[in-house]
């Protein structure tokens, strides 16, 4: 008999990992369950730490405020979990993108360094989010030579 729930998050790329994640997250968040769960990525198939592991645990990092986590090892020995305890809702998938453009054009970057940057989420919605955050007035675009930048008008998020 499960104690507690659980996620697996294997056969997914890290997109949809991640997107999946956030889904079930804010799903149990809004119901108003905020006990822990378990969030089962795998290790790596190289054993070197496996990408979707990286990548959740980083962005679990970016946001103290709404979850606590404890990887794995530290929980039970087991390096192929994660153990999430939630606050309040993370940011949608767009939010998230939005914030770490935001971030990552303080000092201005051109658009291939941006497509470059962000290309796990296709170009299609990196673009879409250059745009908004231009409308927002968050971001401004300026041409030099034969390149388009975007600089981050607050200088950080």
């Amino acid at each position: 008999m499960r104690t507690v729930d659980e996620i697996d998050l294997h056969g997914y790329t890290i997109t949809e990992a991640l997107s999946a994640f956030v889904a079930f997250y804010n799903a149990r968040v809004a119901r108003g369950n905020t006990t822990h769960f378990m969030v089962i990525h795998g290790y790596g198939s190289g054993g070197d730490g496996g990408q979707i592991r990286r990548r959740l645990r980083k962005y679990l990092s970016q946001y103290p405020e709404c979850v606590e986590f404890v990887p794995g090892g530290q929980y039970s020995g087991n390096p192929g979990i994660t153990l999430v305890a939630p606050k309040k809702a993370l940011p949608s998938e767009e939010e998230g993108l939005a914030g770490e453009i935001a971030a990552f054009c303080a000092s201005g970057k051109s658009e291939g360094k941006i497509l470059g940057k962000f290309r796990r989420y296709g170009e299609a919605a990196v673009r879409a989010q250059l745009k908004e955050l231009e409308r927002k007035g968050r971001l401004r675009s300026y041409v030099k030579g034969r390149y388009k930048y975007y600089e981050n008008l607050s200088g950080g998020k």
